[in-house]
């Protein structure tokens, strides 16, 4: 059976997907678990990471990406899931920003075992967008 559709029909669906595109338009956007963007990522700053932690470590948190840059918010965990809590404030919180340039992705910053909103000027040092870092309410 061969059915028509008249345009009047499509053009409010149409609508409400230009709409929805341009609500998450220069939004971050989680990346995927699964997806290779997130091993990339994760396989460039581990050496760092592991150097501040002393052995291997996994990622456990928010992984956004805004454009050109990228932003980790969470915890550092050994082989098994449990956090490896960091230096004399026994902390297992970490903070990465990467940033894609011509030469692809780069880490500008890894920090592990921190205490405070160590990514706050983040925004002035490196130009990285205040949304994905979560610090817009802060200016």
């Amino acid at each position: 059976m061969h059915s028509e559709v008249s345009a009047s029909a499509i053009l409010p669906l149409l609508m409400l997907l230009v709409m929805a595109s341009a609500l998450f338009a220069g939004q971050p956007q989680e990346i995927p678990k699964d997806s290779a963007l997130r091993t990339e990522l994760f396989d460039l700053a581990r050496p760092a990471v592991e150097e501040q932690a002393g052995r291997p470590v996994k990622f456990h948190g928010s992984l956004k990406k805004l454009d050109d840059w990228a932003f980790f918010k969470g915890e550092i965990v050994d082989t098994k899931g449990r956090p490896i809590l960091l230096h004399e404030v026994g902390s297992a919180e970490a903070c990465i920003l990467w940033k894609r340039s011509k030469g692809g992705w780069k880490v500008l910053r890894a920090f592990a075992g921190i205490t405070d909103v160590a990514w706050e000027p983040w925004p002035e040092e490196f130009g990285a967008p205040p949304e994905l870092l979560g610090v817009q309410d802060l200016r």
